[in-house]
């Protein structure tokens, strides 16, 4: 689409007349909730796939949240976390007990990242090319800290330990 999103149509044309019979789109996008470490209750753009929601938004160039689980670089390569999923559509507890609250954070500040840049600058995605962002929580153990890593296009966000919780608030997303 003109964001840069995935496109995925099915059409049914008269093949006599060339006349448009019926379109939909195959993809499915959802609105979720979640309950975040440090913004509240906040929207979330998901994906319906095989009746399960997955933190992934395809109407910001596909940007995903993974789980990392402790790990710093998962067999597999960078993004081979796992993806984030649900049931219901209701995502995260607000506290740390919940693996997903972080992940409600992460996915937040991507959208809002991704909003920013289109709405002050008409860019899609942070490079202007429609891609979003990914995210990766629960990175190793006891991490104080947060970076951005241009090798995987993704944002890293470490559990906190000694002097921070959950280093996801908004502003290090951004």
């Amino acid at each position: 689409d003109t964001d840069g999103g995935p496109v995925r149509r099915v059409e049914y044309v008269d093949a006599e007349t060339g006349q448009h019979i019926a379109g939909w789109s195959e993809i499915q996008h959802a609105d979720g909730n979640g309950k975040s470490l440090y913004s509240g209750t906040v929207p979330l753009k998901t994906t319906l796939s095989a009746g399960q929601y997955k933190l992934k938004d395809a109407t910001r160039g596909n940007g995903f949240v993974v789980d990392v689980k402790g790990q710093q670089d998962p067999a597999g390569g960078y993004l081979a976390g796992t993806l984030f999923s649900d049931a219901d559509n209701s995502w995260g507890t607000g506290t740390t007990a919940n693996r997903q609250s972080a992940a409600v954070d992460a996915a937040y500040g991507g959208a809002e990242t991704w909003d920013y840049f289109k709405e002050t600058f008409g860019r899609s995605g942070i490079r202007g090319d429609g891609v979003g962002a990914k995210s990766r929580v629960h990175y190793d153990v006891g991490l104080d800290n947060a970076f951005w890593d241009d090798a995987c296009f993704c944002m890293t966000y470490g559990d906190g330990g000694t002097f921070f919780k959950p280093v996801v608030s908004l502003d290090v997303a951004g």
